[in-house]
C-alpha cells in the first residue's frame, strides 16, 4: 500500500470542504419546502458575503478546472483568477435569486448588542466576524447558531446565550418536524 503524497491530502481535503457544506444546501433546500414555517433563520449582510467569498471561490476553481490547470497547482494559483465583471453579476445574480427562492423562510437583521460582540471577543476568544455573527444571532432572539466550524463551537460552549448546532443537527430536526402529525408543532427549541 502506498502512501498518500501530499497533493492527494490537499485534494481530499479540498472535497471534504464541500461534503462538510453539503447539510447547508440540505438545510436551505428544506427551508423551502412548503411545510416550514417561516421565518425560521434568521441571517445578516456579514454572512450574505461569506457566501459571496465561497461562491467566488467556487468559481475561480471552475475556472482553474476549465483551464486544465493540474490540482497539485489549484492552491497557488487561486489568486491568478481574476473574475469579470459577468462573473460577479452572476455571483450577485446567484445570490439574489438564491435568496429570492428563499421567500420568508430567512429574514435580514444586521443589528446586534456591540457590548455582546466585544464580550465574545475579549472572554471567549472570538474573531470578529464570529462575534458580530453571534451577537446577531442572539439580538434576533432565535435559540440557535447554526454553524460548521469547530474552533467557533469550542469556544462558545460556555456562553449560555445561544445554542451553538452543526448544519446537520439543524436538518435532522426539519426532518422530524417535516415526519410529525400536522395538528403537532414543535417548539422553537427543537
Amino acid at each position: 500500500m502506498t502512501r498518500p503524497s501530499k497533493v492527494d491530502k490537499r485534494r481530499e481535503e479540498f472535497f471534504r470542504g464541500y461534503e462538510i457544506g453539503r447539510p447547508a444546501y440540505d438545510l436551505f433546500h428544506m427551508l423551502h419546502q412548503p411545510m416550514t414555517p417561516a421565518p425560521d433563520v434568521v441571517t445578516s449582510n456579514l454572512a450574505k458575503l461569506e457566501v459571496a467569498s465561497v461562491i467566488a471561490a467556487e468559481f475561480k476553481a471552475r475556472e482553474l478546472y476549465r483551464r486544465h490547470v493540474p490540482y497539485r497547482y489549484w492552491y497557488r494559483s487561486q489568486d491568478t483568477i481574476k473574475l469579470t465583471r459577468e462573473d460577479l453579476k452572476e455571483i450577485q445574480l446567484s445570490i439574489l435569486l438564491f435568496l429570492k427562492k428563499m421567500g420568508n423562510a430567512i429574514v435580514t437583521m444586521n443589528e446586534y448588542n456591540l457590548e455582546l460582540a466585544e464580550r465574545l471577543i475579549t472572554e471567549f476568544a472570538c474573531d470578529t466576524r464570529d462575534a458580530i455573527l453571534v451577537a446577531t444571532a442572539v439580538a434576533s432572539g432565535y435559540p440557535l447558531f447554526i454553524t460548521e466550524d469547530e474552533r467557533l463551537q469550542r469556544k462558545l460552549r460556555q456562553f449560555r446565550e445561544v445554542s451553538v448546532v452543526k448544519t446537520q443537527s439543524a436538518v435532522d430536526s426539519l426532518r422530524s418536524y417535516h415526519h410529525q402529525p400536522s395538528s403537532t408543532s414543535p417548539s422553537p427549541e427543537s
